[in-house]
């Protein structure tokens, strides 16, 4: 294994602080992942700007962004970016060189990539300063340092395997229960803005993946089917989640599968009373 490491000057940012959203970046060849987590300058927040992030970093390393998650200070995560179906990662057979990142030791980058040649420390010390800032959200990129490796074993940090989130991404081949399908026709019906499958994020870990969220109020929706009252613990365990998300500033409606299939409508009345307590309409 050949090691290297650079170190680019600039202008050092004085604070740790992070700013909300957070940024999550995961980019992947055939057989290896890797990831950005630095946010995106304010003007390439845009899908126009992703696509365009994305299309610099294949030039140079022949990566594809497979998607950006942004994580909110409540721990409410959205997938602004998926990489289009049409659009398969590269093979990735006899790549061997590794980048790694960092500032103020923070790892902020960590790529597998086909190969190491001169000027890398350059190439992406440039893509970086383009398109992204401190964890601020406002700094330029400053005082960076680069650590790459090549060798046939550098890449195992970043295989894939068949655990990994890279196989099991929200709304891509998932398949949503009856009772999902007649909750959310209804909330379509209803005219009622919401999101699907979000990620609620909790210490940096991913702590529950509610059915619905409507997140101008707030409110968590779960659709619980009929097995799941037939497990009591599984009622305890749904409990201590409801007392968590609470105590996190969330509301949190469930709704079992026979309320559901017995009459949608009236459930999501429910619903609509709630975000109508929430945002009462103001007089003209």
């Amino acid at each position: 294994m050949r090691r290297n490491e650079s170190y680019w000057r600039g202008d050092s940012c004085s604070s740790d602080y992070e700013a909300f959203p957070k940024f999550k970046i995961v980019c992947e060849s055939e057989n290896h992942i890797g990831y950005i987590n630095v946010p995106p300058k304010a003007e390439y927040r845009t899908p126009q700007g992703y696509t365009q992030i994305d299309a610099e970093l294949h030039r140079f390393t022949k990566l594809r962004i497979s998607y950006i998650q942004t994580i909110e200070e409540s721990g409410i995560t959205r997938y602004v970016y998926r990489r289009p179906l049409e659009i398969n990662p590269e093979p990735d057979m006899g790549w061997h060189g590794l980048v790694k990142i960092s500032y103020n030791r923070k790892n902020i980058m960590f790529l597998f990539v086909e190969t190491l040649v001169r000027g890398n420390s350059d190439l992406f010390a440039n893509f970086l300063r383009k398109f992204f800032t401190y964890p601020d959200g406002k700094t330029p990129l400053g005082s960076l340092a680069c650590e790459s490796m090549s060798g046939e074993d550098v890449g195992k940090k970043l295989q894939k395997n068949k655990h990994h989130d890279r196989y099991n991404l929200p709304h891509q081949g998932s398949i949503t229960s009856p009772i999902e399908k007649l909750f959310r026709e209804e909330l379509i019906n209803s005219g009622i803005e919401f999101e699907e499958q979000v990620e609620i994020i909790l210490e940096n870990k991913k702590f529950s993946v509610p059915d619905f969220v409507i997140r101008s109020v707030g409110l968590i929706i779960y659709c619980d089917g009929t097995e799941f009252h037939k497990d009591p613990q599984r009622i305890i365990m749904d409990k201590q989640q409801d007392r968590v998300l609470q105590t996190q500033g969330f509301n949190v409606f469930r709704f079992s599968g026979s309320e559901i299939a017995a009459d949608v409508n009236k459930c999501v009345r429910e619903v609509m009373a709630f975000i109508s307590r929430k945002q009462p309409q103001q007089s003209p």
